[in-house]
Formats: C-alpha cells, sequence, structure tokens
C-alpha cells in the first residue's frame, strides 16, 4: 500500500522535529506463513474471515492516510484565508480614514464597527489555524494507528494459517509455528499502545477546536452571517475507529486482550469540503 514507506522516512522528519523523541512508526511483519502448502486443502472457513477482517483493516488503514493527506491541504486553504482577514481589515481602516475627513460621525461610527469586527474576524482565522494544525497531528497519529492495527490483523490470518496447517500435519520449510503467536501478542501490544495515543492527541484537537469555535461564534455573531469554514470536528455522525478488541472467533490463546476493556476513541470525522 502507500503508506509503508512513507510512514518510515515521515518518522524520520517527525523526530528531529520533538527534539529527538524516540518515536517507532509502523513495520511490515517479519513472519509470513506460506499459503502455497494449504491451496490443496480447499477453503478454509476460518482463513477467509481472518483475511476478511485484515482487508476491512487494511482498508481503513489507506482511508486513515487520505484523511491526513486531505487536511494537510484544509490547513493550507486556512493559513490562505488568515492572510485574507488582513486585508479586510486594511481595507476598514482606508474606509475609517475616508470618513474621518467629512466629518460624518455615523460613517466614521459605521466604519470602526467594521474594522472591529474585521479584527474579530483575523483573531478567529488565526484560531482556526492553529486548531487545524493540532487536527493535522491528530490524523498522522490516527493514520499510525490504523497502520498498527491493519498488522495486528494480518498477524491474526497469519497465525490462523499456521493453525490450520499444524492441524492438518503440513510442515512448510523454512518456518517455525512459534513465530506466530508470539507476533500477535507483539502486535496487539503495538496496537494498543498507539490507540492511547490517538486519544490524547484527540483531547488536544478538542481542546483547540473549543478556542477555535468560541472565538468564531462571537466573530460571525458581529458580522452577521455564520463561517463557511471547513470544520472537520463539528458535531455529526463518525465512522467507527479500528478496535483492537474486536474478538476473531478462529484465533487461539494467543489472541490480545483489550487493554483495560476501554473502548477506542472515535475516529477522525469523515473529511468534507
Amino acid at each position: 500500500m502507500r503508506g509503508a514507506s512513507k510512514i518510515a522516512s515521515f518518522a524520520l522528519v517527525w523526530i528531529a522535529a520533538c527534539g529527538g523523541e524516540k518515536e517507532k512508526p509502523p513495520v511490515p511483519l517479519p513472519h509470513h506463513f506460506d499459503e502455497q502448502p494449504l491451496r490443496r486443502l480447499g477453503p478454509q472457513q476460518q482463513v477467509i474471515d481472518a483475511k476478511s477482517q485484515y482487508e476491512i483493516a487494511k482498508a481503513e488503514a489507506d482511508k486513515a492516510e487520505a484523511d491526513y493527506e486531505d487536511t494537510g491541504t484544509q490547513l493550507q486553504v486556512a493559513r490562505n484565508d488568515l492572510k485574507q482577514t488582513q486585508i479586510a481589515i486594511d481595507t476598514a481602516i482606508t474606509q475609517k480614514q475616508a470618513a474621518q475627513k467629512t466629518g460624518d460621525m455615523n460613517a466614521v461610527n459605521q466604519a470602526q464597527i467594521q474594522e472591529r469586527t474585521a479584527e474579530k474576524l483575523k483573531e478567529a482565522a488565526a484560531a482556526r489555524v492553529r486548531f487545524l494544525d493540532v487536527y493535522r497531528s491528530y490524523t498522522r497519529r490516527f493514520w499510525w494507528y490504523a497502520q498498527e492495527n491493519m498488522y495486528w490483523r494480518e498477524a491474526q490470518l497469519e497465525q490462523v494459517k499456521a493453525n490450520v496447517a499444524k492441524e492438518r500435519g503440513i510442515q512448510p520449510a523454512k518456518t517455525e509455528f512459534g513465530w506466530f503467536p508470539s507476533q500477535v501478542d507483539e502486535r496487539g501490544k503495538r496496537t494498543a499502545h498507539a490507540r492511547d495515543k490517538v486519544a490524547k492527541d484527540k483531547e488536544a484537537a478538542a481542546a483547540a477546536h473549543a478556542t477555535w469555535r468560541k472565538l468564531q461564534d462571537q466573530a460571525d455573531k458581529d458580522n452577521g452571517r455564520a463561517t463557511t469554514a471547513w470544520d472537520p470536528m463539528a458535531p455529526q455522525a463518525q465512522p467507527p475507529m479500528p478496535s483492537p478488541q474486536v474478538e476473531t472467533k478462529t484465533m487461539s490463546n494467543a489472541q490480545t486482550p483489550p487493554p483495560n476493556g476501554e473502548q477506542p476513541p472515535p475516529a477522525p470525522p469523515q473529511q468534507q469540503q
């Protein structure tokens, strides 16, 4: 998929930007079970089920990557919008100066109101840029989480294939059955750890969103109309987040349980224009 090598290179940049923080990006599985010996067995339902779960997780990871990239575009648009608000302030100041020359105090007062409104709109636009910057970090973290979840599901699939082979007395060359339970455990722990980080970044994004909305709502009130700016955290139905606690009924005791039995944080909202 698109993201594997991109994540690895992006991680180096992010680590450097964070002052050397040791952040481990998602990496592919080291062990895969060769399906060739299983083909003579025909379709195996447990393999089909596990493969379906993996394909769903892969699609979710692709969506998370696309959302992260889309948010980068929206952040740049917001920065451009912020630049435009200064033009509105300059225009209001010019109109105020012209009104002052006429001595028409009604015109002066109106121009002053327009200037204050323009300043509030600029303050709100700046807060929106800060929010989208934090939100982009959240979508980046979510993308990493979705990658970890995808590899965890893949590890389950590999173990299911190994279990089927072992039950049927099939021993592929250069393959150890002991690889696969530990691989599932390790990937489950990585996924749970990544999920916890997503929750923290979501809280930061929500706080930045609240700050922006407070300023924006006041500016909209003074401006006489509501903003149409893109708001990815506006109240709306959100898709479920890929979750490591969903049971795969064909798994063995190597299944990784959910940490503390907690539900995962919700996914980033659907990206809308």
